[in-house]
């Protein structure tokens, strides 16, 4: 049996604290194979970014390298001068950040930073190099390399980034890659692609792989075998197929989450369909009044072929072009229903929230809420509004002023809506933090003082403290761990029961939006093109869209993937859609007729509309 290829030994990483140090990472150990694609995942925090940074030799103070060794094809580099790790790095070892936008110069095109690899590890020249370069993007599958090569990162898309990331680290075929986190930060369909690509080229390279991430779907279908880390130290180490359940099995490994864990589930529900796909979620069981309210006809908010165009450029830019964010959009929202709204980055979902908030105008169509039209409401009559409706934002930490106290953040909102007395705001503040799960002494605590997870039940508890009727969630989970995010959704779950509250739930999670969706809108470039229940559209998608999202989902349980119906792509410009159906560029069932021809939203059985001209054709 040929020797590892790295291989790491009873790793010691310090924190230098006020008083003495202590270790963030403690006596890790692991070996990765040659070609071998190697799983270490964990909650943020764990010690497993520290532990790629020790692999490439980037720990800077407040840490340090305390103890262990680090062996690279039987070499040992723990202790490796600055000159000798800058050798190795990129040459023999590369890594893959988990942000591209803050990873990439913002001052350099693309293209010379990629090149830079060939100058500096093969010697070559700026011109060789560049004709590289030009050739790597075309290997990650960038359109029109020639083209993009010049352009600067803030000109790409997220996936695009990723791919110049990936460039860049496989330039010079690197004996092994360090991923760390790769595709948080993409949407499921981005995210699917990366990891194709990556495999792919590491296959075809012979590319070893460290993976490191909090997702356990992407893990389990990428690795052969993956550690578990907890507070600086492996906890359990075993092929894939032994960290995940097999589907027959009724219990997962202690190592895991358990629908008992911490509370992450708490009742059952129907398996949503045959993959199982979502086994780790379920649904509390709704009382009957609560049943009979969803199916009530009156609607809390109505929309009805609402738009948000926008004018972009002007005489110096080719001149003035109309960007349509949302373009046509007919929902409603009954009483006491949760409405999931899907789709990728750019979709519209956002602009729609913001318009169904006041916050932008609507170019056309109509808005009610409560019977009442709001489309053009005045000033004054956003202080109603607002009663009526709030926001769950996504980023908990940009969302909350950071000179203000919980409590203040809190009271705010009543003082503007008319409550004087001190004594009754105290104890709505009070009772609102309670019933986030936050303690009286959280009140006079600042935001930064508080984990994630806290800082996104504050956000719930100020939406939440004027007993509003409709609370739109835009992302509300996607800057959390998979063990808060559980909680958060929980949370949620139950403060809809107990205030009687309406939601919509914006997402690109297909998983959240399941386990919490009553209905589901699915939305692409400005439109909606599909909706109904969630068990319809979960189990029997009609869109090509939809089934792409669905099947572009890493499943921990199910290694099987249906590539056929995967988007192929990144979504196009709300600027200039294609004509007819806005995806058929990207569609698996594309036909001439789809590139002329724009698909009616039409039912398709009760209560599911579908706007595809093949909605009863399978992939």
């Amino acid at each position: 049996m040929s020797a590892p290829l790295l291989q790491v030994e009873d790793l010691r990483i310090a924190l230098e604290g006020n008083d003495v140090p202590h270790d963030a990472v403690e006596s890790v150990s692991f070996e990765i194979a040659r070609g071998e694609t190697f799983g270490l995942v964990g909650e943020s925090g764990c010690g497993k970014s520290i532990t790629a940074l020790a692999l490439m030799g980037l720990l800077r103070r407040p840490l340090s390298l305390a103890g262990g060794r680090i062996l690279l094809d039987g070499r040992e580099i723990q202790d490796a001068s600055a000159a000798e790790m800058r050798r190795l790095r990129g040459k023999r070892i590369a890594m893959i950040f988990q942000e591209p936008m803050t990873a990439l110069n913002p001052l350099s095109p693309v293209g010379r930073q990629i090149a830079e690899m060939f100058v500096l590890h093969e010697g070559l020249g700026w011109n060789e190099a560049w004709d590289r370069a030009e050739d790597a993007l075309r290997q990650v599958r960038v359109p029109s390399p020639e083209r993009r090569i010049k352009d600067y990162p803030h000109q790409l898309s997220g996936g695009m980034r990723q791919r110049v990331m990936i460039a860049i680290a496989l330039a010079c075929g690197p004996d092994l890659l360090v991923a760390d986190e790769p595709t948080t930060a993409l949407d499921v369909t981005v995210q699917a692609e990366i990891v194709d690509l990556m495999s792919e080229l590491c296959a075809a390279k012979g590319t070893a792989v460290l993976m490191i991430s909090h997702d356990l779907g992407l893990v389990s279908n990428m690795c052969r075998r993956v550690a578990v880390m907890y507070a600086g130290r492996i906890v359990e180490q075993q092929p894939a197929e032994a960290i995940f359940c097999a589907r027959s099995q009724a219990s997962c490994p202690r190592s895991l989450p358990t629908p008992a864990a911490a509370g992450s589930i708490r009742a059952a529900r129907p398996a949503p369909r045959s993959a199982a796909r979502w086994r780790l979620r379920s649904r509390l069981c709704r009382p009957a009044a609560w049943c009979g309210a969803i199916t009530m006809p009156e609607s809390l908010l109505t929309l009805d072929d609402l738009a948000v165009h926008y004018m972009v450029g002007g005489a110096f830019k080719g001149g003035a072009k109309t960007l349509k964010a949302v373009d046509g959009v007919t929902l409603d929202v009954k009483p006491g229903e949760c409405l999931g709204l899907v789709g990728e980055s750019g979709c519209g979902k956002s602009t729609l929230a913001l318009a169904i908030m006041g916050l932008v105008a609507p170019t056309r169509g109509r808005m009610l809420l409560d019977g009442k039209e709001i489309s053009a409401a005045r000033t004054l009559d956003r202080m109603d509004v607002a009663r009526v409706v709030q926001m769950v934002f996504q980023d908990p930490y940009a969302s909350l002023n950071p000179r203000q106290t919980v409590r203040r953040t809190l009271a705010q909102p009543l003082s503007i809506h008319g409550v004087s007395d001190k004594a009754e705001i105290d104890a709505r503040v009070a009772d609102m933090l309670a019933k986030v799960g936050l303690r009286p002494e959280h009140a006079d605590r600042y935001p930064h003082e508080f984990s994630g997870g806290q800082r996104q039940r504050i956000g719930i508890a100020r939406a939440l403290i004027l007993k509003p009727k409709l609370v739109i969630c835009d992302e509300p989970v996607s800057a959390l761990d998979v063990s808060i995010r559980a909680q958060i959704i929980n949370l949620l779950l139950e403060l809809k029961d107990e205030m009687g509250l309406a939601y919509i739930m914006i997402s690109h999670d297909l998983g959240v939006v399941e386990h919490v969706s009553d209905r589901v809108a699915v939305m692409y470039l400005g439109r909606i093109v599909e909706q109904g229940d969630w068990r319809e559209i979960f189990e029997n998608p009609r869109h090509p869209y939809t089934r792409a999202l669905i099947a572009a989902i890493p499943d921990p349980f199910n290694r099987i993937v249906n590539a056929a119906a995967k988007a192929r792509g990144e979504i196009a410009s709300a600027i200039a859609p294609p004509p007819g159906c806005h995806f058929n560029p990207r569609c698996p069932l594309n036909a001439d007729r789809c590139a002329t021809e724009e698909p009616l939203l039409e039912s398709v059985a009760p209560g599911h509309l579908a706007a595809c001209h093949f909605r009863d054709r399978t992939i």
